[in-house]
């Protein structure tokens, strides 16, 4: 099994694994089947999300990682993507440059075939991670 960025467990708020196309929680319990449709969402999502992480830990200091939450019935307005940060130094030194990202991210999620209504709701800088 592999960690999907993404969603959450409605029991225990936990990231969930992807197993044979069934999304299973980490507490175990099984959710619903993801259509052909939804795993070319997660993938599209997935990939510009792993684009945009790599270009943030070259060039912003203090990146963690990045990691996305969204709910299938209602995206792409349900995206929400967290670029997480290691202290509050970094996240403050970074909060100038939140702009440029949130169209870098809107640039690649188009790429991919995503359009964004209004690019500031889909991207913010935290300091808390997938776990907290």
């Amino acid at each position: 099994m592999s960690l999907v960025k993404g969603k959450l467990c409605n029991f225990c708020q936990k990231p969930s694994l992807r197993a044979n196309f069934f999304v299973v929680a980490q507490c175990g319990v099984a959710m619903k089947k993801l259509s052909k449709v939804q795993l070319k969402q997660q993938a599209a999502v997935l990939e510009a999300v792993t684009a945009l992480e790599q270009q943030a830990l070259e060039a912003l200091p203090g990146t963690v990682q990045c990691w996305f939450s969204m709910e299938y019935e209602a995206f792409p307005g349900s995206l929400l993507v967290r670029l997480q940060f290691s202290s509050q130094p970094y996240l403050d030194q970074a909060q100038t440059q939140l702009l440029l990202w949130q169209k870098k991210l809107s640039a690649l999620l188009l790429k991919k075939g995503v359009v964004l209504k209004d690019m500031r709701r889909h991207l913010v800088f935290t300091l808390s991670g997938p776990d907290d």
